[in-house]
Order: C-alpha cells, then structure tokens, then sequence
C-alpha cells in the first residue's frame, strides 16, 4: 500500500478516537449541583396576632354615703340623733358593685378592731342591691341580724371611749342564705359563712370621740 494512503488512514483513526474520548459516558449519571441549604427558600410561618386578655370582672367592693374622707358621718355614731339607750341604731347607707353574678345574698359585719374587735352589726341574707339608710331597722323582718356587743339585735353605732377608731365593715357575697336566726351570735356567724363565700369587700371608716 502506498505510504501516503497509509498515512491518510493513520490521521483518520486518531481522528475517530478523539471524537469518542469527548462523548459523555451515558451509563453514569451526571452530578448534580450542590444545594445551598442557607439560600434554601423554606414558607416562613406567619406570625400569631397577639391575643387580646378578656377584661377582668369587676371586682366586689362597699362604699357609703355616710363616709366621707374615710370618716363616718355623725349621724351613725354616739352624735346622732336615733339613739335607743345611749346606743346609735340609724344604720349608714350602703353600696355595691361588681356582686358576682351567682351570688345569692349579702351579708356584713361591722366591728371595731381598735376596741378589741367590738362588734357592731352582724346581718345576713340581704338583698343583692345597695342598702338605704336605716336599713337595720326598716328590714328587720326580712333579714336576719345578729347580737352585738352591746347586747342589742341589729346596728349598735360607733360610741368610741377617747379617740379615733377605725370601724371595719365587711361584706360577703353568698351561694346560699345563711341558717340563722335573730340574735345569732359572731361565731355562729363566721361557722355559717364556711364554704358558702363567693367574694369579699371591705370598708373602713373612722369615728372620734
């Protein structure tokens, strides 16, 4: 054979392989590109809306018409002019809000912490709605009222011997009316008031000699 057709054929192979040394192996897969996981585009979560607390009840509290500046009105003490034996009986005017709502009755007691706990008034059983003035007196067949200190039924006012005391009158809201009756005494009181309380309030008032 010629040694120029010799040389033309020896070109046309290496020629042939080069071509097949470039062409991609098929039989493997191709590598994938590397995934970023920090540029990874994830759903964000939508914040929550921040809850709104619902408004608390109204909180049981007394207030009166006969105390003023934390002072009780001469009226309902030893200066008034309802005195049965040197004894007040016109009972201060009461007031209300935020009685529970399941709340039966009320009740109360009027003592004096600075005379020893002296006790002043005890009634139960009264009605859910504000008290007028001498109420101790004008609902005496409705609610039951207990002995006070000076051993009289009903509202026995402030008659301080020297000074100023601080009178303390604590209300209850009840499940149920209390079992007693007129001429009940504080401990009888305070046994009848276990387990049947709903809320409490208090108000204090001063009274001077």
């Amino acid at each position: 054979m010629p040694r120029k057709t010799l040389c033309l054929l020896f070109a046309a192979a290496l020629l042939l392989g080069a071509g097949c040394a470039a062409q991609p192996d098929e039989s493997e897969p191709a590598a994938s590109a590397p995934t970023d996981t920090a540029q990874a585009d994830f759903p964000v979560p939508a914040e929550a809306e921040p809850t709104t607390p619902a408004e608390d009840a109204a909180e049981f509290a007394v207030s009166s018409a006969g105390v003023t500046d934390g002072v009780l009105d001469d009226r309902y003490g030893m200066r008034g002019s309802q005195l049965e034996n040197g004894v007040p009986t016109l009972s201060p005017p009461l007031s209300f809000s935020g009685v529970p709502a399941d709340a039966n009755c009320l009740a109360l007691v009027m003592t004096d912490p600075d005379a020893g706990g002296w006790v002043h008034w005890l009634a139960a059983n009264l009605p859910l709605n504000d008290l007028a003035e001498n109420a101790s007196a004008e609902l005496s067949q409705s609610i039951v009222q207990g002995q006070n200190d000076f051993g009289t039924t009903g509202y026995g006012g402030p008659t301080p011997p020297g000074g100023t005391h601080a009178y303390e009158i604590t209300v209850y809201a009840l499940r149920a009316p209390l079992e007693l009756a007129d001429g009940y005494s504080l401990a009888d009181f305070q046994n009848a008031l276990e387990g049947n309380v709903l809320a409490e309030a208090a108000l204090t008032a001063a009274y001077a000699h």
